[in-house]
C-alpha cells in the first residue's frame, strides 16, 4: 500500500466498520468482536464478524504490499478485544551534521528511526522535524550537531578624568586630587560551532577582577584680571607762558580696576568688580603769548660761578611730533658726536632759556677756563623754571640733549658735563649768533 493513500484508506475503513456493526445487528447472529487496528502509527477501533486477521482486511479493503510488518499472522483467528498493528517499508533520508544517511524502516516516528540507526543525540543537537512526528515515505530527518567552546580574556578597564573647579584656586591652576587607575575585567567568549562550521564568537559574560578609579582634576576656577582706562588730556590756554612752552597742572592718573570671574566648565561669569584707582585726567597750560625775535641778541654777562653745573637730557624725551623741537633732532642732518652729545653740524645741541634765543638758534656760551661753547637751542627750558639768567633750580643754565647710552661715565655718574675738562668750570658770559 502506498503511504501517501494511507489516510484516504483510514477513512475508508472507518465508514466500512460502521456499515460491518450495523450489518452485524441486522442480518448476523453471532456477536461482533472490538478490534483495534493500528497502521503506520495511526490507530482506529472496528467491530468485526471476519474470521480471521486476513478476512478483516479483505472486509475494509486493506491490501499489503510485499514490504510491510505485522504483529499477528494473517490466517489468526479474530479475538475480542485484539491489537493489530501493521508497519509499511518507508523510505527515509537522515542528513546527520551534513552527513546523508539512506534507510529503509519500518519505524514510524522520528525518535524510533535514529535508535534503529543507533544516532545519539546530545542535549545541544537540533533535530527537525520533532522527534514524535510521524514520518511518511521519503521524509527528510534533517540533525543539526551544535559544539561550543568558551574561552576568557582579560580587559584593560580606562580610568576617566573627572574635573573638580574650585573657586578659591587661580584660573590655569590645576592640581591633581586622586590619582587615576586602571581597573581589570574577565570577558568570557563563545565559539559556537554548527555541524563543524564556526558560526559564531561573542561574548556571554564578563566580570570584574579590579575595580578602576577615576583621576579627579581640581582646577582653578577664579580669573582676576586688572582693567586699566586711560586718561585725557585737558588742555587750557595761558597768556602768560609762551606758545612753545607747556605746564602741567595736574598729572595724569589711569584708571585701575579689578574684575573676577568664575570659569567653570567652559562658561565664564562675572563675580565682582572692585575700582582700585579712579581715572584722573591729565590737565596742561599751553601758552599763547608771542615771543619777540633776538637776532643779535647782546651778550649776557652771568655772576661769577654761574653754571658750573651743566645737566642733561636724552633727545628721546621730546616726544610731541608736530613740535620744532622734534623736526630738529629728526630732519636727517642731526646726529649723535663726541661724548653722545647730539649735534648739529659741528654745534652741540642744548635745551636754554628762550632769554637766549628760540629752537635752531645758534648760541655761543664762554667758560671761565677759557673755552667756548658752540651750540644750537634744541630746546626750551619753561620760563617759570629759570630765573632772569636762565638757571635752573639745580644751578645749570646750559642742558646738554644727548643719547644717555653714549655719554662718558664721569658724566653719568656725577650728571653733569661739567666733570669733563672740556666743559668744567661756571659760564662768564653767553651770546646768541646770526
Amino acid at each position: 500500500m502506498k503511504i501517501n493513500s494511507f489516510k484516504k484508506t483510514m477513512a475508508s475503513v472507518l465508514a466500512i466498520g460502521i456499515i460491518s456493526l450495523s450489518l452485524g445487528r441486522v442480518g448476523y447472529a453471532q456477536k461482533p468482536k472490538e478490534v483495534s487496528l493500528t497502521i503506520n502509527n495511526e490507530n482506529i477501533n472496528l467491530e468485526s464478524k471476519a474470521k480471521n486477521i486476513e478476512s478483516l482486511l479483505e472486509d475494509i479493503n486493506f491490501s499489503l504490499d510485499k514490504d510491510y510488518i505485522i504483529n499477528h499472522d494473517l490466517d489468526e483467528k479474530l479475538e475480542d478485544q485484539m491489537a493489530i498493528e501493521i508497519s509499511t517499508i518507508k523510505n527515509i533520508d537522515i542528513n546527520h551534521g551534513n552527513n546523508l544517511i539512506k534507510t529503509k524502516t519500518y519505524k514510524n516516528t522520528v525518535s524510533q528511526v535514529l535508535e534503529e540507526n543507533q544516532i545519539n543525540l546530545t542535549k545541544d543537537d537540533k533535530v527537525y522535524p520533532g522527534l514524535d512526528t510521524i514520518l511518511e515515505d521519503n521524509d527528510l530527518i534533517k540533525i543539526d550537531l551544535f559544539e561550543y567552546k568558551d574561552y576568557k580574556k582579560e580587559k584593560e578597564i580606562k580610568f576617566k578624568t573627572r574635573k573638580k573647579y574650585d573657586f578659591k584656586m587661580a584660573y590655569g591652576k590645576e592640581v591633581v586630587e586622586v590619582e587615576g587607575k586602571n581597573g581589570l575585567k574577565e570577558l568570557s567568549f563563545r565559539k559556537t560551532f554548527k555541524n563543524g562550521a564556526l558560526v559564531s564568537d561573542s561574548q556571554v559574560n564578563e566580570r570584574i577582577i579590579k575595580d578602576k578609579t577615576d583621576r579627579v582634576l581640581k582646577l582653578g576656577s577664579k580669573e582676576t584680571v586688572i582693567k586699566n582706562t586711560d586718561y585725557k588730556t585737558i588742555t587750557k590756554k595761558n597768556p602768560n607762558l609762551f606758545r612753545d612752552e607747556e605746564k602741567v597742572i595736574q598729572k595724569g592718573q589711569i584708571g585701575v580696576e579689578e574684575l573676577i570671574y568664575e570659569n567653570k566648565a567652559g562658561k565664564r561669569e562675572l563675580k565682582s568688580k572692585k575700582t582700585l584707582q579712579k581715572v584722573q585726567n591729565r590737565v596742561v597750560e599751553k601758552g599763547t603769548k608771542k615771543r619777540v625775535s633776538i637776532p643779535n641778541g647782546p651778550t649776557t654777562y652771568l655772576p661769577s660761578g654761574a653754571g658750573s653745573f651743566k645737566s642733561y637730557m636724552d633727545y628721546r624725551a621730546i616726544t610731541s611730533r608736530t613740535s620744532p623741537q622734534w623736526a630738529l633732532q629728526y630732519n636727517g642732518s642731526t646726529y649723535t658726536g663726541n661724548y653722545g652729545v647730539r649735534m648739529s653740524g659741528n654745534r652741540y645741541l642744548v635745551a636754554m632759556s628762550s632769554k637766549y634765543g628760540f629752537v635752531g638758534d645758534k648760541v655761543d656760551i664762554y667758560l671761565a677756563n677759557g673755552n667756548t661753547l658752540k651750540v644750537v637751542i634744541g630746546d626750551i627750558k619753561k620760563s617759570f623754571e629759570v630765573d632772569s639768567y636762565g638757571r635752573h633750580p639745580d644751578g645749570s643754565v646750559v642742558e646738554f640733549i644727548v643719547d644717555s647710552s653714549a655719554i662718558p661715565s664721569a658724566a653719568r655718574t656725577y650728571g653733569s658735563f661739567g666733570a669733563l675738562a672740556e666743559f668744567s668750570g661756571p659760564v662768564s658770559r653767553i651770546t646768541p649768533v646770526k
